[in-house]
């Protein structure tokens, strides 16, 4: 399986967007068969999402929150495992 992604009508994409994109090509290397899907939002400076990113499997979703933490986003998966706005986690620019 592949990890899907869409950025979102009606949002402001700012310049962070080409680390988020360097992070999802460097996680697509693997395909994962069989494996649980895990829901992300991307936010803007605005604290909007306008990226869904679908990953697969516990190793593309652990490897996406690496690279997303190199590239300076915070994870904001919330600490009781639920959700966060619809997503099993968003990540938001350090600083932002």
């Amino acid at each position: 399986m592949r990890i899907y992604s869409k950025r979102l009508e009606a949002t402001n994409v700012g310049e962070e967007d080409e680390k988020v994109l360097n992070a999802l090509s460097a996680t697509m290397k693997k395909d994962i068969e069989g494996s649980t899907a895990f829901t992300a939002g991307i936010r803007n400076s605005e604290g909007i999402v306008y990226r869904e990113v679908t990953l697969y499997g516990l190793n593309q979703a652990m490897g996406f929150a690496n690279r997303m933490d190199k590239a300076g986003f915070i994870d904001e998966m919330p600490d009781d495992g639920g959700q966060i706005d619809g997503y099993d986690t968003t990540f938001r620019l350090k600083g932002k």
